[in-house]
């Protein structure tokens, strides 16, 4: 006869529009030992319980998932039966770029000395990679200057430390790619992504491209278009 009871009740209340269901801590840490109904979004720390009793009313313990009001599809944690939402850590603005593989973009957002938030460039020399709309790169890797990412072929003054901090080893994770057009490569390097960062790889040696320099016809070699063929070691 409870049981029915308790079986009416449920009935009742999910044609009330409130879900209810078998007791079951694995799913909410409640301590409901009838039928646990789900909290609401007017109260995402709450919950009903129908035991023999009768209904009563209980908190989630603290640290349960909840969603609060009003945007119901966010998520936060219960304390001491409040819904806390924990909003993004912003850094403190110190222009050093502490992601993994290359910059995507060449400014990011934290907060100054007053506790405001402000975007700021990177510092000049980041490594980066522009992408396009569709998160694709475009052209060359490069650095950053003045908040822009310039290509390194591009740079009015370009350095062996350039190139060198550009391509360095910790940027080399994608392997080895066939170049199988017949059109000039405009750089032997190509990109891929891993694990949500962008690295750089290299064309196999002897793929076609052309000097960025002076556009002049020639052979990739470990990464540099060069005029001859590379020499194979014997």
């Amino acid at each position: 006869m409870a049981q029915l009871e308790r079986y009416i009740a449920c009935v009742t209340l999910v044609l009330a529009g409130i879900s209810c269901a078998e007791s079951r801590k694995d799913y909410h840490a409640h301590l409901c030992s009838g039928f646990f109904i789900e909290p609401q979004p007017q109260n995402p720390c709450g919950y009903l319980c129908y035991t023999y009793e009768g209904i009563y009313q209980g908190i989630l313990s603290d640290g349960a998932r909840c969603r609060p009001p009003p945007f119901f599809g966010r998520s936060g944690r219960c304390y001491r039966g409040e819904c806390i939402v924990q909003r993004p850590k912003i850094r403190q603005c110190d222009d050093v770029y502490r992601g993994s593989g290359y910059a995507s973009s060449c400014r990011y957002r934290c907060v100054d000395p007053y506790g405001q938030l402000v975007i700021r460039p990177y510092q000049p020399g980041t490594a980066c990679l522009n992408l396009n709309r569709k998160k694709r790169p475009v052209g060359a890797a490069g650095v950053c200057k003045a908040g822009e990412c310039i290509e390194y072929d591009d740079l009015e003054v370009r350095s062996r430390w350039v190139v060198e901090n550009v391509f360095q080893y910790k940027y080399h994770r994608c392997l080895a790619k066939k170049h199988v057009t017949n059109k000039y490569l405009w750089d032997c390097h190509h990109y891929c992504r891993r694990n949500k960062a962008w690295y750089f790889g290299i064309y196999e040696d002897g793929s076609r491209c052309l000097n960025p320099d002076t556009r002049a016809p020639g052979f990739c070699c470990h990464g540099v278009c060069s005029p001859t063929e590379c020499k194979r070691k014997k």
